[in-house]
């Protein structure tokens, strides 16, 4: 359903939920990536070649129900799963059916975290540092 990279890690949604990613290893390539410079042009962009199996994410944990997700009674039956993804810098952050924002810990480096977090509202401000700043 979806392909999202960054300059360490591809990742792929499939129509069932599920989403596989691919890290690079190869840290010289990951610092060359990660310098490119952005100009009116774009940004340069470098392939890498790779010859291993995706790894798969574990699944999502339990969640919250969200009654006023503005969701028919049949919807709200229907298993909660990843519809949509985003990448930002070493993690994902995921969209589930019914409302729900996860997000994974670093995917990448020395202490990777591979598993899914439930973003609450009340724990939003704690994970954004931006916007846990004062104006």
């Amino acid at each position: 359903m979806q392909i999202q990279c960054s300059t360490s890690f591809s990742a792929v949604l499939t129509r069932s939920g599920d989403v596989y990613m691919w890290t690079m290893h190869n840290s010289e390539h990951r610092h060359k990536s990660a310098r490119a410079i952005v100009s009116n042009s774009g940004v340069p962009c470098h392939t890498w070649k790779i010859n291993m199996d995706p790894a798969k994410l574990p699944s999502l944990p339990d969640l919250p129900d969200l009654p006023m997700n503005g969701l028919a009674e049949e919807e709200r039956r229907k298993e909660t799963k990843l519809i949509k993804i985003a990448t930002c810098l070493d993690n994902l952050v995921g969209l589930t059916n019914k409302g729900h924002v996860l997000r994974t810990g670093s995917l990448c480096g020395e202490d990777p975290t591979w598993a899914w977090d439930y973003v609450s509202e009340s724990s939003w401000m704690t994970w954004h540092p931006f916007l846990n700043r004062d104006m």
